[in-house]
């Protein structure tokens, strides 16, 4: 577990998520209202990205292409997620398939870092 996923978790999950593995379970229930969790989730992930951005410095400019490539990919599976109805059966494609968007992601995000360090050379 990624401490600062928990406090995202605690936003908007029902009261499910645990400290300790036991009572009591916490959680605000924001996927309730999707008009507050949709902008909250926005929000938050521009936040990372943007406090990542201002920490590259001087290394801005080389990670740009990169960086877009990323966050437009993650918009576009995050309007995927919010747009799409939901599957009603759940065969082998769907979890192929979500571990060929994770690499995707992996590969976007290395491509970012990869920028950064050649930029810091």
């Amino acid at each position: 577990m990624v401490i600062s996923h928990w406090f995202v978790d605690l936003l908007v999950h029902a009261p499910d998520l645990t400290l300790l593995g036991g009572p009591p379970k916490l959680g605000f229930g924001l996927w309730d209202y999707p008009l507050i969790a949709m902008p909250l989730e926005l929000g938050l992930t521009g936040a990372a990205l943007g406090y990542y951005w201002m920490k590259a410095g001087v290394m801005q400019k080389a990670i740009l292409r990169p960086m877009l490539w990323l966050a437009g990919a993650m918009l576009l599976l995050q309007l995927y997620n919010w747009l799409a109805p939901e599957a009603e059966q759940v065969g082998i494609a769907l979890p192929l398939s979500a571990i060929i968007v994770f690499l995707l992601f992996v590969w976007l995000a290395f491509r970012v870092d990869r920028a950064r360090a050649r930029a810091k050379e």
